[in-house]
Order: structure tokens, then C-alpha cells, then sequence
């Protein structure tokens, strides 16, 4: 008899392989609902009246493949999409969608709700524009530009990745004008707006307390904000295979909830104590950056680790890592293919989750420290899983990954500057006295620039990194099967404790 919990998981992954094949054919809404409503009927009276539950699972199988195929459907282009704008001089206005991302002398702006001759349109348009004025998420913009379609840059292709962000048009250095703050705005677009300024507030105070570049880090993983990091800075990180720490992805915010409960134990607090800490920490969190996708993909990392440890072992999670794909991949089908912050960040928590332990137990004899051991385990399980995703998606391979995050996260310099960074920024954007907000920007400022300088250092010993050339999609595939077998394997032959 099939158990609930597995009646869920098998319609969780046949309705994400549903949107992977959403993304492959388009088949018509009408035919999907027939073919839904046909598998829901057959899958209720094989389950519930015949009690034949395995041709019931391909039904139920069918049921959520079909419900996936049809959420897709509705991110394909509409006919009031600016998808079917012609490259011409336009006139539009429109609201800033998320923050821009500032390179060198340059801002790109993903603009929203667009509104043309009193119309509204759905889906997007990229705006490069010169860095000044500077605009942030939720300003309300009047754009003057000429409209290109996006075209294939060398062998990436660059219109389909904008197409898996809603972008079908694009435009260079246009006539912008910033229109007033409260003007024809609604109340998310004023939310948007308020903790848009909130941040920049945040930002400009922080930084009357700490200098670049310990400050453009510490920004940059806490508030997201990465305008101040330089060019020089950023190839330290990709070179020295760090790059994820300066991003607020899953992985990391997982990490960090993990380490925060276990603070929270050692405290003398419950599990269910701890956890409930942890979710007000991500709440607040979630309000301090806006409510952006990263930012509530990350919170979710950090709730299915602190649930997990909340229920005393880290497998009760699998379930619930499934079901946050599931949730966000309702909310934007587009992810599973076309983000890769997204895949990193659910392959990263399904390594915390299933590969962590076996690495912790292999440590058991050489690690007498079991916090060392911990953040070794785990961060040699989120590398690991991830490897063949990030190789495959950015063509190189940094050899000298393992040992550079070992030497942050083991002191652990990253979470030191997180937590602390958290502190110092809130105390700084209250106006709280210099001597007061000195006892936590000194561990910032240790703990960046202990992060700057191993990066720098291990970036720059001789092949660190690779270009890798000749590893496509099949090799991916090929890699994750044999650590599918690897871990079965390893399964079977040890059991660990509860």
C-alpha cells in the first residue's frame, strides 16, 4: 500500500519532469485538461475503489507530468506580450523590477508592468543605460529607446536566457526619466520602493564606518547589493571557486542556519526554540532584501535545514526540499531550466542533506572537533554535488575549490562576516554611536578581509582554474548517474546514527 508521504514525492517529481518537458513541446491547454482530468479519474478509482496501487502510480505519475506541461504553458508569451513589439523607436513607461546590476560604467534595468498608449503589456524589457542616474527596484521609469531583438552572442545563447527571465526585447543607452516616488503607484510597487530606499540607506551608512572592498563584500552578501565590487575582485572569487559567498544563494544561507542552530542548542535552547528563531531570522531577512527570488529561495533553504535539525536528522528533509521546488517552480516554471542560482542552490541542500552525513562519518577518526567536522563535511558534500552543473554551465573548473573553502569556512569567516555584517548594518542604519557599532565592525572587517585575502592568494597559484571545453550535457548526466551509484553504494554498506 502506498504511503501518503510517497503519493506526494512521486506527484512532486512527475509534476517538475512535467515542466523540464514544458520547456521541450507546447501542447494545446484544452488537451491537457482532458488527458488531467482523465489520469485524476483513473488514479482515484484504481487507488480508492479497485486497491491497485501500481498501475495507480502511473496515473498519478500522468496527473502531475500533465499539471506541470500545463503550468508552463502559461509562461509562453501572451498576445499583449512585449515579445511581439517591433524593433522600432518606443515609448514607454514602466516600473524597475529588481535591482539593476551595475558593471563598470553600465546598469542593467529589468523593467516591468510596461504601459504603452494607455495599455498594459506582460513580460519584460532589458534597458542598458549609462550609470547615472543610478535606479533601483521599484522606480517608475520613462523610457524613450530603440527596441532590438536579442541576438546569439559567439556560441551562448543569449535570447533564450532572457527569455527564461520574461525578456524579449532589448535596449541601449535610451532617453530615461525617473518619475515621481508616489506616482501612479500601487501599494506593492510602494513596498518594493520603500525597502528599495530602506537598503540604499542601510548601504550609504555602512559605509561611512567601513571601506571598500571590505565593505563591498560585506554589502554584497548581506543586502545583495554588488555595485561597489570590483571587476578584479569578482575574478578573484570565480578563479579561487568562492564566487557563491558574495551571492545570497541557498547555499550558504543553509550553511548559516545549520551553524545558527547548533549555536542555539549549545545555548541551552530546544530544537523547537531553536527553530522557531530561525524562522523570525528569515522573515527578517526576507523584508531587509525586498521579497526578491533569490532572497525567498534561500530563506527556504535555510527553513528545510533548520527543520531538518529541528527533527533531529538531516533525511526528514528530502521530502521538503522537493516540495520548496515544487512551490517555487509554481510561481515561475522557468526556473528549473533556465536559472542556474536555482539548481545550484537545491542540488547544494540535497548534498547538506543526504551526502553531509556520510562525509561526517568518514571524518569521525581524523576530526576529533565535531563543529570542524561538520562544516567540512558539508561544504565538501556541497562542492562535490554541485560540480558537474557548474562545470558544464561555466565551461571551467577550479582546482583549488576544496582547499579555499575549507580555509574560509572552516575558521568560519564567512559566517562570522554574515552574522556580524547582519548587526553591524542594522546598528549602523539606526544611528547607534561609533564605539558601539566598532565592536562589530571589527569582525567584519577581520573576517572580509581574511575571505579577500585567501581568495586572492589561492586564485593566484598556478592552475587553480581550467578551461574545460568538451563537457556538455551528456557528461553531466553521465557524472550524476555514477554518484547515484556511488551513493547507493555507500548506503548500503553504512548505516549511520540517527
Amino acid at each position: 500500500m502506498l504511503r501518503s508521504a510517497n503519493i506526494f514525492l512521486f506527484f512532486c517529481l512527475s509534476f517538475i519532469a512535467g515542466v523540464a518537458l514544458g520547456k521541450l513541446m507546447a501542447i494545446d491547454n484544452f488537451l491537457l485538461y482532458l488527458i488531467f482530468l482523465a489520469s485524476a479519474l483513473a488514479f482515484f478509482f484504481l487507488f480508492q475503489i479497485f486497491r491497485r496501487p501500481k498501475p495507480a502510480i502511473f496515473f498519478l505519475i500522468l496527473t502531475g507530468a500533465v499539471l506541470g506541461l500545463w503550468r508552463f504553458n502559461f509562461t509562453r508569451p501572451a498576445a499583449n506580450s512585449t515579445a511581439f513589439w517591433p524593433e522600432a523607436r518606443t515609448f514607454f513607461t514602466g516600473v524597475v523590477a529588481e535591482e539593476p546590476q551595475i558593471k563598470n560604467d553600465t546598469q542593467k534595468l529589468i523593467i516591468g508592468k510596461i504601459k504603452n498608449d494607455n495599455d498594459f503589456f506582460s513580460d519584460k524589457i532589458l534597458v542598458n543605460a549609462a550609470l547615472y542616474p543610478i535606479f533601483g527596484a521599484g522606480d517608475q521609469i520613462q523610457v524613450n529607446c530603440d527596441l532590438k531583438i536579442p541576438q546569439q552572442i559567439d556560441n551562448f545563447n543569449y535570447a533564450g536566457y532572457l527569455a527564461d527571465r520574461g525578456v524579449y526585447r532589448v535596449c541601449y543607452y535610451p532617453e530615461l526619466k525617473k518619475l515621481e516616488p508616489n506616482q501612479n503607484k500601487n501599494w506593492p510597487d510602494k513596498i518594493s520602493y520603500f525597502f528599495s530606499s530602506l537598503r540604499k540607506t542601510l548601504a550609504a551608512r555602512a559605509n561611512k564606518f567601513l571601506s571598500s572592498p571590505t565593505s563591498a563584500l560585506n554589502l554584497a552578501m548581506i543586502l545583495g547589493e554588488r555595485a561597489e565590487l570590483t571587476e578584479e575582485l569578482n575574478n578573484y572569487f570565480s578563479n579561487s571557486g568562492v564566487i557563491h559567498i558574495i551571492s545570497i544563494s541557498g547555499t550558504h544561507i543553509a550553511l548559516l542556519s545549520a551553524l545558527i542552530f547548533q549555536l542555539f542548542l549549545f545555548l541551552g535552547l530546544s530544537r523547537q526554540k531553536s527553530f522557531n528563531f530561525i524562522v523570525a531570522i528569515l522573515v527578517l531577512y526576507l523584508f531587509l532584501i525586498s521579497f526578491n527570488a533569490p532572497a525567498i529561495r534561500s530563506a527556504l533553504m535555510g527553513l528545510i535545514m533548520a527543520f531538518a535539525q529541528k527533527e533531529g536528522r538531516l533525511g526528514s528533509a528530502g521530502r521538503a526540499v522537493v516540495a520548496a521546488a515544487v512551490f517555487l517552480l509554481l510561481l515561475d516554471p522557468r526556473l528549473l531550466l533556465g536559472d542556474i542560482g536555482f539548481q545550484l542552490s537545491f542540488l547544494a541542500v540535497f548534498g547538506l542533506v543526504y551526502i553531509s552525513p556520510y562525509f561526517s562519518h568518514l571524518f569521525h577518526r581524523i576530526f576529533k572537533n565535531k563543529d570542524l567536522r561538520s562544516v567540512l563535511a558539508m561544504t565538501l558534500a556541497a562542492q562535490i554535488i554541485t560540480w558537474p552543473l557548474t562545470v558544464w554551465r561555466f565551461q571551467t573548473v577550479s582546482l583549488i575549490a576544496p582547499l579555499t573553502n575549507v580555509l574560509i569556512l572552516a575558521v568560519p569567516a564567512v559566517e562570522i562576516l554574515m552574522v556580524a555584517g547582519f548587526i553591524f548594518i542594522i546598528m549602523a542604519g539606526l544611528g547607534l554611536g561609533a564605539p558601539l557599532i566598532f565592536l562589530f565592525s571589527a569582525p567584519v572587517y577581520l573576517s572580509a578581509n581574511y575571505v579577500i585575502y585567501i581568495s586572492e592568494w589561492c586564485s593566484k597559484i598556478p592552475f587553480s582554474h581550467l578551461p574545460v571545453n568538451n563537457f556538455n550535457f551528456l557528461w553531466v548526466l553521465v557524472s550524476y548517474a555514477v554518484m547515484g551509484m556511488i551513493y547507493y553504494i555507500i548506503r548500503k554498506r553504512i548505516i549511520l546514527e540517527e
